[in-house]
């Protein structure tokens, strides 16, 4: 786990944390490796949403970085709060990427949040109501 230069942070500490962040974030796009970062923080439950956070379109702004939105439909297979697995598929889509450079980190989060909600929805229809469908980027707790 080590030999993947993760960037460990501390929740309860957010400045610290983004100053974290960015400082090994750029180091490592420096060197040519891909920052992966998940905007909700942890995973939602199946069919929900959690609070979009703008730390990954932060550092895209700040490095001219693309922003490549992924949807995984993990949730089918691994519930939220659970160390057990459901046997299944997982699907992933790879959205289009977004380029970051001179954006607006707010405006780009929305526009991630956006495209993954849609999404979601089209690769995990069975996990949203009819209503939901129609109002992908509604937020659910």
């Amino acid at each position: 786990m080590a030999r993947l230069e993760m960037v460990p942070i501390d929740r309860s500490k957010r400045s610290e944390a983004w100053n974290k962040v960015a400082q090994f974030g750029v180091k490592l796009m420096d060197r040519g490796r891909w920052i992966i970062m998940f905007p909700e923080g942890t995973r939602s439950e199946r069919g929900g949403q959690g609070n979009y956070k703008s730390g990954a379109s932060r550092l895209a702004v700040a490095t001219d970085a693309l922003l490549i939105p992924i949807a995984v439909s993990s949730g089918r297979c691994w519930p939220r709060r659970s160390f057990s697995f459901i046997p299944g598929c997982i699907d992933v889509s790879i959205g289009t990427p977004i380029p970051a450079a001179g954006g607006d980190p707010e405006a780009l989060m929305k526009q991630v949040e956006t495209w993954i909600e849609a999404e979601m929805r089209r690769i995990d229809p069975d996990a949203y109501t009819q209503g939901d469908l129609a109002n992908p980027g509604a937020d659910r707790a």
